[in-house]
């Protein structure tokens, strides 16, 4: 992973217990083997500490893959073995498994998406033998590039420890403070370097190998895929592959979930399996890509999709993302989603009123509308003729913490990071500077409870299916789980705290309801965790709710703080539907108007042959 990507890595873990599933996992249930090859993110991702073996080394990396962490399998050749604790099926015409990585779209170098992409071959097994260890025979997905020329297959590379008496040799002006620091060598007969740069000073040899001085890995090298945008050494872009591979698209891309129908032998017959229990993920690429350093696919989960609802979105719908970030606003306000954050967590103007007892008409409620992307909005509840935060709603917020001690209820709109000062910014989902904060529970099960739940609509009053959202708890809700409060006792191993999200048509009729497990016992989720929505459908309006052990209630509902956020929420368009047709048109340059991409996106520039959104249409530029 270079460390441009790693700064946008975010932290995905999924419930590990799948709605109306219980007791099986959707996730990763165990590691067999954990082999990186050298490169800048060893010995942190796991973290090595004195007198790790292969062993203990392996049971970090399953920890980190279990609790929503990422790990490095270092330059081309680096691999990790997992399982789940079931098959997944392989279910035809359906995506079947995802493979989380944290690559990330930014400006291409060529005609494809550019941007963080460190792609790996996927390898797949059946416990043909039934013993529950990978031992089986393995089966390659035959991904985008599977049979093009520049894929070489059977590529063997050996690395070389750096010697002891080994003298840097520094790039000038250049973070590259070793571009001779660890030799390789392949079958062929070449030789290169990884380079060690100012970023990362640790030894990228895997300091647990005790005794080894090589290292030698064989698997399949994809093309290179960088790209020196600049000519300079200044720009890299890492060009994305069209599809098949880990670590190679984002994680909401549809182009990111793989279909176990790819399963090939090594002669390149189909597999035709049943499911898989077990998978292989290593890196296809060596490469150096100079002050940013060598590509090193990162994993950072795996899921079986038809636990979760991952079903792909069909072709003729685009998804469409609520960033909370200003500049993905679609509107002339350059500040709109900076704007709506209030300047006190509570108590302010924006979501309290002037008097702090909240405002008395709708109108001048506390409301926020992506309009021109998702269209989704949302507006503070009124009770008794008042509209305020405590009435439940979804603000927008930028306030981070890692206090979980005594947290108080005026800490509400501040989100969980571990190790950082309390401040703003950096905290949402891709540590990007903003997100909201769920409030509300329907609590009309107890005598003289109220109903708070918070509301999402879709402003245009179309109906459209909410593909996922990321979540994360708030640093008053953790704090009352972990260590209890005058409102609520601390977790116990009896305690659960479900997310729901409730979904209505436009008469307001439910199509259905997610579940997404926060407390389970005394573990609890910590950083942003994707949240199937798909399985509500189209909806007008989804309602968040809270559903909770008999410990977290009290006389009047539920006792725990129903404080949550929320960030990047993904809504599949129709392509030929109102999303697009309602995009805003304006004036841009020389009479032309506002282009989009097809997630919604304006671009100030488009490389011939891109499909775009001008006025409302596709048309090829």
């Amino acid at each position: 992973m270079t460390s441009v990507a790693l700064m946008l890595a975010s932290s995905v873990r999924l419930n590990a217990q799948s709605a109306g599933t219980r007791g099986v996992s959707a996730t990763i249930n165990r590691v067999y083997e954990y082999c990186p090859a050298p490169g800048q993110f060893l010995n942190t991702m796991p973290e090595y500490e004195e007198g790790d073996t292969r062993e203990t080394i392996c049971k970090k990396a399953e920890d980190l893959l279990r609790e929503g962490g990422t790990v490095s399998l270092g330059a081309f050749g680096g691999y990790v073995v997992f399982g789940f604790d079931h098959m997944v099926e392989n279910r035809p015409g359906l995506y079947d498994l995802q493979i989380l990585g944290n690559s990330y779209l930014a400006d291409g170098g060529d005609a494809r998406q550019g941007g963080s992409s460190e792609p790996a071959l996927v390898y797949v097994s059946h416990d043909d033998n039934a013993n529950g260890l990978p031992d089986d025979k393995w089966y390659e997905l035959a991904g985008s590039e599977y049979g093009k020329t520049g894929t070489w297959r059977n590529y063997t590379v050996t690395y070389h420890i750096t010697p002891q008496e080994h003298m840097p040799t520094p790039v000038p002006n250049s973070p590259v403070t070793d571009d001779t620091y660890i030799r390789w060598t392949d079958g062929e007969g070449r030789e290169g370097y990884l380079a060690m740069n100012a970023y990362h000073r640790q030894n990228y040899w895997p300091l647990w190998l005790k005794g080894e001085e090589t290292l030698t890995f064989t698997g399949v090298r994809l093309a290179p895929n960088t790209v020196d945008k600049n000519g300079d050494g200044s720009y890299f872009v890492q060009n994305t592959y069209a599809w098949g591979y880990a670590d190679n698209q984002p994680n909401d891309s549809t182009s990111s979930k793989l279909d176990l129908q790819w399963a090939v032998d090594e002669d390149g017959n189909p597999a035709n399996l049943p499911g898989i229990h077990f998978v292989k993920v290593q890196t296809a690429v060596l490469q150096s890509n100079g002050w940013i350093g060598e590509s090193s696919t990162e994993v950072a989960g795996a899921v079986d999709l038809h636990l979760v609802g991952g079903a792909a979105p069909s072709m003729d719908e685009d998804i469409r993302v609520l960033t909370f970030e200003d500049e993905d606003f679609k509107g002339e306000e350059s500040d709109y989603w900076s704007s709506l954050v209030d300047d006190e967590q509570y108590g302010g103007k924006l979501l309290y009123g002037e008097g702090g007892t909240g405002v008395y008409s709708e109108s001048e409620a506390y409301r926020w509308y992506d309009e021109g992307n998702t269209f989704l909005s949302s507006t503070l509840n009124n009770s008794w003729g008042s509209w305020a935060y405590w009435n439940g709603g979804i603000a927008v917020s930028d306030y981070v913490d890692s206090n979980l001690d005594n947290v108080p209820y005026t800490d509400q709109l501040a989100i969980f990071r571990k190790g950082v000062e309390a401040g703003r910014g950096r905290g949402g989902h891709g540590a990007t500077d903003r997100f909201a904060v769920i409030n509300g529970v329907d609590n009309t099960f107890a005598s003289g409870g109220t109903d708070t739940r918070a509301v999402l609509t879709f402003g245009d009053g179309q109906a459209r299916t909410i593909d996922h959202a990321y979540v994360a708890p708030t640093t008053y809700f953790l704090s009352n789980i972990v260590n209890g409060s005058s409102f609520c006792t601390a977790a116990t191993e009896e305690t659960f705290v479900d997310l729901l999200a409730e979904g209505f048509d436009a008469q307001g009729q439910k199509t259905g309801t997610a579940t997404l497990r926060l407390v389970d016992g005394l573990r609890h989720v910590q950083g942003w965790t994707w949240f199937d929505l798909s399985v509500l459908g189209k909806v007008s309006s989804v309602k968040f709710n809270f559903s909770v052990s008999d410990d977290q209630k009290g006389s009047y509902g539920v006792n725990t703080p129903t404080y949550v956020a929320i960030d990047d929420i993904a809504v599949r368009m129709d392509a030929t539907g109102t999303g697009i047709q309602t995009l805003p048109s304006a004036s841009v340059g020389s009479g032309g108007e506002k282009m989009y991409d097809l997630t919604g996106r304006l671009l100030r520039s488009a490389r011939k042959g891109q499909i775009v959104i001008i006025g409302g249409r596709k048309v090829v530029y």
